[in-house]
């Protein structure tokens, strides 16, 4: 159940910063589904990325 929680975070972080899921934008890019959607950003939105996804581990862990 864990694991489910943090995709579905996971696709609302990347849709907070990028706009869409990290599926979505590797299909809008024609990226492959391997590769990271990190080595194509831009650095603002690697760090807004990163700072949802600390803040959302300290309140999952919390509950």
């Amino acid at each position: 159940m864990l694991l489910i929680t943090y995709k579905v975070n996971d696709d609302l972080i990347n849709h907070i910063a990028v706009g869409m899921t990290a599926a979505q934008f590797c299909v809008y890019h024609n990226i492959s589904y391997k590769e990271s959607i990190l080595d194509y950003l831009i650095p603002e939105q690697i760090y807004c990325i990163t700072e949802l996804q600390r803040a959302n581990t300290v309140f999952l862990r919390t509950g």
